[in-house]
């Protein structure tokens, strides 16, 4: 709900579809938050698009700085008409309401790193909802941290298995 994986239904080339648990947890509350309180199912409106993650076993990756473990993701820029990617903040068709939605809806989800919000567009960082770094005029780079520690009874539910985001991202 709310999102779309851009890596396994656009891209089925490119393997960086892989991540942790925790960073699907992430990605499927945000979505549902965005989808709630902004998109609310508009066809106008692009859902939030998931693009790179992590390769399948980690490690270093010549598209990434980071991305190496499976707690770093990036988001497509929403343009208007309810399209995504392909644009860049300073073209016409980027659709800034959405993105500041998505921005949001991240920084509500309490295992995001609010740090590693990193996107250039001006006006959102003057927001204080994102920061300026190199290489992202055109997409939304965020990380989760290790969540807390939890008693033992419920350790089990939250275990670090790595999974592979074709599987349950897919909308």
């Amino acid at each position: 709900v709310g999102f779309y994986n851009v890596e396994v239904l656009d891209q089925p080339g490119d393997s960086h579809d892989y991540g942790i648990d925790w960073i699907s947890n992430v990605i499927r509350a945000a979505g549902i938050h965005y989808e709630l309180a902004y998109r609310k199912n508009r066809s106008d409106v692009a859902p939030m698009a998931i693009n790179d993650v992590s390769l399948p076993k980690g490690g270093r990756t010549p598209d990434h700085a980071g991305h190496q473990s499976g707690n770093a993701g990036d988001i497509v820029l929403p343009h208007k008409g309810g399209k995504f990617g392909g644009t860049r903040w300073s073209n016409s068709n980027y659709d800034r309401d959405a993105t500041e939605a998505i921005l949001k809806a991240l920084r509500a989800q309490p295992w995001v790193d609010k740090n590693t919000l990193y996107f250039n567009d001006p006006a959102l960082i003057s927001k204080g909802l994102c920061r300026r770094a190199g290489g992202h005029d055109n997409h939304i780079h965020f990380e989760i941290n290790v969540p807390p520690q939890v008693k033992s009874e419920r350790a089990h539910s939250l275990s670090c298995d790595g999974f592979m985001l074709k599987n349950s991202l897919q909308i």
